[in-house]
């Protein structure tokens, strides 16, 4: 059982709703910015050399921070090239407050900078820690080129958009991965409970009837003795599933959580009397939906040797991982049988080999081949390649 569609669907969800929630606080920190700004040029621009463009500039930064609000608001607009023109606009607000104070008014040059630092902020959600690193290092240097020198006060506003842009892009990237962990936890938990459910109905269920079976059944003769015996394989091979099915959500070396299953201890669960199964000493990791679909065919492959060799038969299950690449044959010693035949069943529609063996490993991104001799037994022989062993499915 591998994570669903809704379970992923999930994580997505939640992942997105954490960006969505940084985008909102950076919306309403640009707007409180833009707000202080007008406030702080309204009592100090009395010293400004060209007071007007003070008050074009500051209706340029309100437009713009409605402008951004509207743009950021859909996800698809916040990687883009939206970002540089964002900068470049922030840029031009702290050149244009600067000629606006002129030289009596240095201090005042500051006005723009905690506004232009929201883009800088945006480029660091949009992009990564890298992204706001280096917009905060290009908006210091418009600061300092303003100001006309590093002195203290455009030193601490470089160290702060710096700092600003690398950590929240940072800061972020942890908030979406820690989303996306939750999401996933929970999506394996509810995969657990599941089983164990499942498991508890089967217990109830279909264990009972068989373990009535091999109780009663050889009281009705021969026959009854060997479906008593049949039903015994069953039930042991359908306990051992069932354990093994409630470890596949279980952490591997290696992978995540809940999205590997062992599929050396699944099929190694389908032992018994008749069938011998050798598999790798160390776990065999693939996506739970692969480890499925190769059990099922297996077992149907196990069904055939009975149906056509007999119950007598013997079966030897062999699981070999070729430097990624796992290959699982299928052998008995029954009677064998021609391709003729195999061609025959696919024409008349009994898909035992073609449907349930085949189809299943091709969907996988595998290959089948079958190869038989008269006295000679038969051998199905699966091959997948390891490109193709981790692929999810519909779980």
């Amino acid at each position: 059982m591998t994570a669903s569609p809704a379970a992923v669907g999930s994580v997505s969800s939640i992942a997105m709703a954490v960006e969505g929630d940084l985008w909102r606080a950076l919306t309403a920190f640009r707007v409180l910015a833009v707000g202080y700004a007008v406030v702080l040029y309204a009592v100090r621009n009395e010293s400004a050399v060209r007071p007007a463009l003070g008050w074009i500039v500051l209706a340029a930064m309100v437009g713009w921070t409605v402008v951004t609000t509207v743009w950021y608001a859909r996800p698809s607009r916040r990687r883009g090239p939206a970002l540089l023109v964002d900068l470049a606009v922030g840029w031009a607000a702290l050149a244009g407050m600067g000629l606006a104070v002129g030289d009596r008014g240095l201090a005042d040059q500051t006005i723009p900078v905690l506004w232009a630092a929201a883009a800088v902020v945006a480029c660091g959600l949009g992009r990564g820690p890298l992204a706001g690193l280096l917009a905060g290092l290009a908006t210091g240097a418009v600061v300092v080129a303003v100001r006309g020198g590093l002195d203290d006060t455009a030193a601490n506003n470089v160290v702060l958009l710096v700092l600003a842009g690398s950590l929240i892009g940072w800061i972020a990237q942890l908030s979406q991965r820690a989303a996306a962990a939750l999401a996933a936890a929970s999506a394996a938990r509810a995969q657990e409970e599941e089983r164990d459910r499942l498991g508890r109905a089967v217990h109830d269920g279909v264990l009972q009837v068989l373990d009535l079976v091999h109780l009663r059944a050889p009281g009705l003769g021969p026959e009854g003795a060997e479906l008593a015996r049949l039903a015994a394989e069953q039930e042991a091979a359908l306990r051992a599933l069932i354990a093994t099915g409630r470890t596949a959500g279980r952490d591997l070396p290696g992978t995540g959580v809940g999205n590997a299953v062992d599929v050396a201890a699944a099929l190694a669960a389908l032992g018994s009397v008749r069938v011998s199964v050798a598999v790798p000493a160390d776990a065999v990791p693939v996506s739970a939906w692969v480890a499925g679909e190769l059990v099922a065919a297996v077992r149907a492959a196990l069904d055939n040797v009975v149906r056509h060799a007999g119950t007598d038969a013997r079966a030897w299950v062999l699981l070999e991982d070729e430097d990624g690449d796992l290959l699982l044959s299928v052998r008995d010693d029954g009677p064998g049988v021609s391709p003729q035949r195999l061609r025959q069943a696919h024409d008349e529609g009994r898909l035992g080999v073609s449907g349930s063996i085949v189809g299943r490993v091709v969907d996988l991104g595998g290959a089948v081949v079958v190869g038989s001799g008269h006295g000679t037994g038969t051998e199905v022989e699966i091959r997948l390649p390891r490109t193709m062993r981790d692929q999810g499915g519909a779980g």
